[in-house]
């Protein structure tokens, strides 16, 4: 019991710190240490690497017809987050002030049912921008969209195994 009282009075210290969303803003804008596409490349490609290439669900794949329009929409769910814990390590390692003080506020919204309420909205808005941006610069790397069968972009997340042997 003592535990859990020590643990609510942590909460509410981190909810009066920051008792709305412009507060824990600033609080982001000064402690913020971005995290680039060089800081994930090598988790990224490490998993593309152990998954012999095949990072796309089996039939969107054996499609042929990767685009940039969808492809994000068809990773397999080993590829989703491996990506995102490859995002979320990094993430923590320049941040983890920044990420432990956010995820404490979220969880405490998630569980108190008051969602709209959610100030580390922040937090949560750059992680999804920077998955997106970097799975966009992964794909770009290697891509070319300008054959008949799009030069099938998996070749680009394969070329890398290739490159390495």
């Amino acid at each position: 019991m003592e535990q859990k009282t020590q643990r609510s009075a942590g909460m509410e210290d981190i909810l009066a710190a920051f008792p709305d969303r412009e507060t824990f803003d600033r609080y982001w804008e000064e402690n913020y240490v971005p995290v680039t596409y060089e800081d994930v490349k090598e988790a990224f490609e490490d998993f593309v690497t152990s998954a012999g290439g095949h990072i796309f669900l089996s039939d969107y794949e054996e499609g042929g017809c990767i685009s940039k329009e969808d492809f994000k929409d068809n990773l397999s769910q080993e590829a989703q987050f491996a990506f995102q814990d490859g995002l979320t390590e990094v993430f923590y390692d320049k941040n983890p002030d920044l990420y432990e003080t956010a995820f404490a506020i979220f969880e405490e919204a998630q569980m108190s049912g008051n969602q709209d309420v959610n100030v580390a909205v922040t937090f949560h808005e750059t992680f999804n921008r920077l998955y997106a941006e970097f799975l966009e610069i992964r794909m770009c790397l290697r891509r070319s969209l300008r054959s008949p069968e799009s030069q099938r972009m998996i070749l680009f997340w394969r070329s890398d195994l290739e490159s390495a042997q």
